[in-house]
């Protein structure tokens, strides 16, 4: 999260005097400049830079979450569920009335609306409320029954459903389809037991979304441990890589990745990094290419495409998940490329086919320079030119001939050693 945002937190500043009408107004005018300054915008629409032609990739496909997508026809069927979903919420939560959890959202109307990119002048603060005061609920409520399963009723449909859970929770990773965070912590905090040992949000977050995020179970835990300005910042978090970034030389000059088939060809070996802790975690190093293994879904596209489009958004970021996009295109730009990430484990999806995971990695085609870009330093690596004798010898090690050769020294060694052991045998017979 950016420094500024640190301060997005409600300051009371206590009046001096009571009744006094010049002293409200001069609190009201303080605390407003306060929110103004200390808020900022989180949420956004997909950036024009982003060029490719499904857009649809931006969109959700089960569920609206905020005011971006509500009202899409194709998500209409789901807004029935929220409101069962609320009353649930409710019924479960009997502490807190639907009248405090409504005051509450309307009291942070102002800052939840400066949290997004566009004013929504269409949605009066009855409307606008209400999608957030809606939306918020559903999504306490599905976390806390992924994690709690007496709280599941017999015939919900988003735990009976085949794929639908999947498809929910890739749409509430979608950069147009988040709410502030901490709306979400208010009312959650708001509505606990304080007589009952509950779990914190982030624990549920965690809970509910760890399964779509490859690498450490402790690195993903502590990421989603911290706080962050929605869902999406909290998964991009366990995304980033955990190795220094390779530095580049300036003077040399910048060439491209070659593909897996190249590579090979060229002799240097491609290793699935199983040890990784993140999935950004490439390395290079004695000729050896170590890539974390990449789970392929059908939305694989639709999770990275979310997660470059907010990295774009972020001042100073090093763009890793888009620089990790593009490398990744660089190696697989025919369907053999992809036949060798698979074979190494580094490419695997649930069913183990590989003809799918050619057909849902077609996208990854595009080939922007990856001068500049967070794994140049490794391209640079990778188009060294290695010792010549080391090069002889990888290209060599792969002809029958070399074969023969190392087959001839390994029974002449073994001969030689077989004769000078029984030689020694012999010496101390006869002696």
């Amino acid at each position: 999260m950016d420094s500024s945002r640190a301060l997005s937190h409600s300051i009371d500043v206590p009046a001096t005097s009571q009744g006094s009408s010049e002293e409200e107004s001069l609190l009201s005018s303080i605390e407003g400049k306060l929110e103004a300054f200390c808020s900022s915008i989180t949420i956004f629409r997909a950036p024009n830079e982003i060029s490719i032609e499904d857009r649809n990739v931006f969109v959700p496909a089960k569920v609206s979450i905020g005011p971006f997508h509500h009202g899409a026809p194709h998500l209409e069927s789901m807004e029935n569920l929220k409101w069962c979903y609320l009353s649930a919420f409710l019924k479960n939560n009997p502490s807190v009335d639907l009248q405090y959890l409504v005051e509450l959202v309307v009291k942070s109307e102002s800052r939840l609306r400066k949290c997004y990119e566009e004013e929504f002048y269409g949605f009066d603060s009855d409307k606008f409320s209400q999608i957030m005061l809606l939306d918020c609920c559903f999504i306490l409520e599905l976390l806390l029954r992924f994690s709690k399963k007496r709280l599941r009723r017999r015939n919900d449909s988003v735990f009976t459903t085949p794929g639908l859970l999947f498809d929910l929770r890739c749409d509430l990773m979608l950069l147009e389809n988040q709410i502030p965070y901490f709306l979400l912590k208010d009312v959650y905090e708001n509505v606990q037991d304080p007589t009952e040992e509950n779990m914190s949000l982030n624990d549920l977050t965690f809970r509910f979304f760890k399964t779509m995020v490859a690498g450490d179970r402790q690195l993903v835990y502590d990421n989603f441990m911290v706080e962050a300005d929605h869902l999406l910042e909290m998964v991009h978090s366990c995304f980033l890589s955990t190795y220094p970034r390779v530095e580049t030389n300036d003077k040399s000059k910048s060439k491209e990745l070659p593909t897996a088939s190249k590579l090979k060809t060229a002799g240097i070996k491609i290793k699935n990094a199983r040890s990784s802790k993140s999935l950004l975690d490439i390395k290079f190093q004695n000729g050896v290419l170590e890539i974390p293994p990449l789970k392929v879904y059908q939305k694989t596209e639709v999770i990275l495409r979310n997660l470059v489009a907010y990295e774009i958004h972020q001042s100073g970021s090093d763009r890793q998940v888009k620089s990790y996009i593009n490398f990744m295109s660089h190696l697989l730009q025919s369907d053999q490329d992809v036949k060798i990430l698979y074979r190494r484990k580094i490419l695997n999806d649930q069913e183990d086919d590989e003809e799918q995971i050619i057909r849902n990695l077609k996208w990854m085609s595009e080939r922007e320079s990856l001068s500049g870009t967070y794994f140049a330093g490794i391209v640079q690596k990778l188009n060294e030119k290695p010792d010549r004798c080391v090069a002889r010898w990888r290209k060599l090690r792969r002809t029958p001939v070399a074969i023969g050769i190392v087959a001839v020294l390994v029974v002449v060694v073994i001969f030689v050693a077989a004769f000078f052991s029984a030689f020694s045998v012999l010496q101390r017979r006869y002696k």
